[in-house]
């Protein structure tokens, strides 16, 4: 599969290795998949590593931006992301990303726990945890301090 459609939009995909544990990666601003590509073969044999491509970046569509860049948002691009690893599958999954990616997470819980189901509450809960130890890891490192 190359490509996860999410409602008539189609966002860029690459998987890596055959294992039985789902580790996605969502790349960071004007970045694409790929950028995984050097590093994904050399992850143990137990992993299938995934690459997303954001909407208009790398292989995905890149839809003309609406007047006020609201199907470009912040809260759009968490609603895509969304969609697409629902289209995944998998019972559950580990979520990597840096840098704009990693900015995204957030808006991604939002949006998770806006839509109010189940499977969307339980995706937050486990984003939540990930942010918790994202959490940890800036303030240990003195970047934000106690404004986190």
């Amino acid at each position: 599969m190359t490509h996860v459609d999410i409602g008539g939009l189609k966002l860029g995909l690459r998987t890596w290795g055959e294992g039985e544990v789902p580790v996605v990666f969502i790349h960071g601003n004007l970045a694409s998949k790929d950028w995984i590509e050097l590093a994904a073969p050399l992850f143990p044999a137990e992993l299938k590593t995934i690459g997303i491509d954001w909407r208009g970046c790398g292989d995905s569509d890149k839809p003309p931006a609406d007047p006020d860049y609201a199907n470009y948002s912040m809260a759009q691009h968490a609603a895509d992301m969304l969609a697409a690893l629902d289209g995944l599958t998998f019972d559950g999954m580990t979520v990597m990303s840096g840098g704009f990616g990693l900015c995204g997470i957030p808006q991604i819980v939002i949006e998770a726990q806006r839509l109010g189901t189940s499977r969307e509450r339980g995706r937050a809960d486990g984003l939540v945890g990930l942010l918790g130890v994202l959490r940890l890891g800036l303030v240990e490192a003195g970047l934000f301090g106690d404004v986190v």
